[in-house]
């Protein structure tokens, strides 16, 4: 995956059929992730749709402009700013590198949880993906344990669909909240992503904690670059700095 090659070395990558778990507290990066998910399946040539819950479309798009483009987050959004020459020449080649892409964004948890099949509709229907990213599951619920359960129950049953990857970013409220909201998710998940505070150093601990397909543990060296909408290597930062 583009910035987090180790991650990649640890999983295998995504896999037709998987679902992987993104989980953390609300702030510390996970719709960046599961967007950064979806841009690792469009770059290696395979569609991907993204569902949203709390993201309208138009943040989707600076938010993976900025991404895949290089470009600050806070010159692409609010749509009022302006970006230097040279960003605004990466922020176009990266717009039109989405427009060419198979993706399909959308924005509609609440109607996913009444209908999940709505995902497929809401996300601009006909093919199906290769890659489905759901953003966000629990806390559109507050976190209620058998509301997120069902709702998980129902995604997964909906969205299972063979050679489909199906991608959840699950928020929860506290470092314990995924082994009482999100145990189905581990259960039935076949990589689980968890992340936490960025530490003083600037850092984004990220761990793997489960990985069906290989070892689990910390990623390291993983810093949050916000103004990119990303995570990368660490390293990576400094050098750019």
């Amino acid at each position: 995956m583009p910035g987090l090659g180790v991650l990649d070395e640890l999983t295998g990558g995504i896999r037709p059929g998987d679902l992987w778990v993104v989980e953390g507290p609300a702030g510390v990066s996970v719709s960046m992730l599961v967007l950064q998910l979806a841009t690792a399946g469009l770059r290696s040539g395979r569609s991907a749709a993204v569902v949203c819950g709390h993201l309208p479309v138009p943040v989707q798009v600076a938010r993976l402009a900025s991404q895949i483009g290089r470009v600050r987050l806070s010159h692409l959004w609010p749509p009022d700013r302006s970006p230097d020459s040279g960003e605004q020449e990466r922020s176009t080649a990266a717009r039109q590198q989405l427009a060419a892409w198979p993706l399909r964004l959308a924005t509609g948890i609440f109607e996913v949880a009444a209908d999940p099949g709505a995902a497929m509709r809401l996300a601009g229907g006909g093919t199906t993906p290769a890659v489905l990213v759901i953003d966000t599951v629990a806390a559109e619920f507050g976190n209620v344990p058998d509301q997120c359960q069902r709702l998980v129950r129902k995604l997964v049953k909906a969205c299972g669909f063979p050679g489909t990857a199906l991608i959840l970013g699950h928020r929860r409220p506290g470092v314990t909240e995924v082994d009482r909201t999100g145990g189905l998710l581990l259960d039935l998940a076949d990589v689980v992503l968890s992340l936490s505070a960025p530490a003083a150093d600037g850092s984004s601990p990220l761990l793997v904690r489960k990985n069906r397909w290989g070892s689990q543990g910390t990623v390291p060296d993983v810093v949050a670059q916000f103004h990119f909408a990303r995570l990368a290597a660490f390293e990576r930062r400094t050098q750019s700095l």
